[in-house]
């Protein structure tokens, strides 16, 4: 079983997603794109380099407002969130803590604070990959 299938399954559950499974979902959000990949917003810029930060989700149509919204996953934890969730249960700008409130507190607080740790690296401008190490650094502190 996958760790989005077996996050799925617990969410469905009302069971919350621990630290070890939040690394798991992690390495699947990290395998989709490499673990060299740097996190770039809809506008082609580094999250370090805008105040705004990382979007969980992207518009595919931003720049052209006669279209209606096309999502897509955006940073590292909006790659988890919506491979557990579904595209239609994320924010867009959500705070890992905000989005598991909203989401209904699916994970424990030692999996939003991996969760939390490899969002901050990827925001300082860190691969996914160098973000997964320190996610899982931060796993049962």
């Amino acid at each position: 079983m996958t760790a989005t299938e077996e996050a799925r399954k617990l969410v469905e559950e009302k069971q919350q997603i621990g630290p070890d499974l939040a690394v798991r979902l992690l390495e699947e959000a990290v395998a989709s794109k490499g673990a060299d990949y740097i996190y770039v917003n809809q506008y082609g810029e580094r999250a370090n380099e805008n105040p705004t930060g990382c979007q969980n989700l992207h518009n595919l149509n931003i720049l052209d407002r006669d279209k209606d919204p096309e999502w897509v996953p955006g940073c590292l934890v909006g790659h988890v969130l919506v491979n557990v969730f579904g595209i239609e249960r994320v924010d867009p700008e959500g705070s890992v803590v905000s989005l598991n409130q909203l989401l209904g507190d699916p994970f424990t607080k030692e999996a939003e604070s991996v969760l939390g740790r490899a969002q901050f690296a990827q925001d300082r401008g860190e691969t996914w990959g160098r973000a997964l190490e320190d996610g899982k650094e931060y796993r049962g502190r």
